[in-house]
């Protein structure tokens, strides 16, 4: 269970944070963890922040001197915590919006990963020539990613606490007993060096977690996974699976464009329209060029139709999300003219 704490200030002399409008720029401290919040981990603070408040307030009016704890019935993990300065001091969440999303996708995943490594190898993939160590270390490295951000989205790995090494130690235990299993599966083999690809993955993302925080780790995660699926397969998969090789182009380019999009809002603040355009679109075409190159170097087969797909995907994100913003841009400008 992660705890992610936030101050929020009682501005005294005022309505309770000064309004709707005032809501955010009063609460956040010029603290850079408000603003990679949702708008519903926001919300959820927020009103928790005016319960405490009239409340507080409440007491006050009946005994402005007492002790703000004994008045409010305050117990210890309680929201609200008294004071003459402050409504409440601490605001202890214990799953975050972001956090419900990660386990959600976690339980999802790694049910999902079991069954694909105990059952049959499919004849399709041995047929594609898919790299066995690759995709084992692609599937682990997600799992330590999601396990991670499923106890602690909001902080970097810390190789001196030890819940990392719990981390570790559990993703890694889980690797080993799933290789022992797959002997008992048909047409699979216990195999330790597929068992070393998965602890590289495992420490590969946690490395990543290391150097960066959740969005971008989510960036280089996400876009490295990619990348290594596109170029995992020594048989062109579009003669194989024509299909799903389209389908998985053009989802991994929206999904990837639409999480860069979301991360830069986080940290710049644009002023032209050119800006905006040329930073929406670095990132995801920068990773298409390198997934072509990376196919030339490795002599795989990423044609020059599932390239033009993948690029139709980023453009018309990109340029969805820019008509959309544009619209509410002219809607607020009229709404404060009138």
């Amino acid at each position: 269970m992660n705890i992610s704490v936030f101050a929020i200030k009682d501005y005294e002399n005022k309505p309770a944070f000064g309004g709707p409008e005032n809501k955010a720029k009063q609460s956040q401290f010029q603290n850079p963890i408000w603003f990679k919040m949702g708008k519903n981990e926001r919300a959820s603070i927020l009103g928790i922040a005016d319960t405490c408040l009239t409340r507080r307030n409440k007491s006050l009016a009946k005994s402005p001197d007492g002790d703000y704890k004994e008045q409010l019935g305050i117990q210890n993990g309680s929201h609200c915590d008294g004071g003459p300065r402050y409504v409440f001091r601490w605001i202890s969440m214990a799953l975050s919006g972001r956090q419900k999303t990660i386990i959600v996708l976690l339980l999802i995943y790694w049910p999902s990963l079991f069954v694909l490594a105990h059952i049959p190898m499919p004849g399709l993939v041995r047929e594609a020539g898919v790299s066995d160590k690759g995709l084992h270390f692609l599937a682990y490295s997600i799992l330590a990613f999601l396990f991670w951000s499923a106890i602690n989205p909001h902080k970097k790995v810390n190789w001196r606490k030890p819940r990392v090494w719990w981390v570790l130690l559990l993703v890694s235990g889980y690797g080993l007993i799933d290789e022992l299993l797959q002997k008992f599966v048909a047409g699979r083999t216990c195999d330790a060096t597929d068992f070393v690809a998965d602890l590289a993955g495992v420490l590969t993302s946690l490395l990543v977690l290391l150097v960066f925080d959740f969005w971008t780790a989510s960036i280089v995660v996400t876009g490295g996974s990619i990348f290594i699926l596109t170029n995992l397969t020594r048989v062109n998969p579009a003669e194989l699976l024509p299909v799903t090789s389209t389908v998985f182009y053009l989802s991994a380019y929206v999904f990837f464009t639409v999480l860069w999009i979301r991360y830069i809002h986080f940290w710049q603040k644009f002023e032209t329209v050119g800006r905006w355009l040329t930073t929406a679109l670095a990132a995801p075409i920068g990773l298409l060029l390198a997934a072509k190159l990376g196919s030339i170097a490795l002599g795989r087969h990423f044609g020059m139709r599932h390239v033009i797909i993948s690029a139709t995907a980023v453009a018309v994100v990109v340029g969805a999300i820019f008509v959309t913003r544009l619209r509410k841009s002219q809607a607020s400008k009229i709404k404060s003219e009138t």
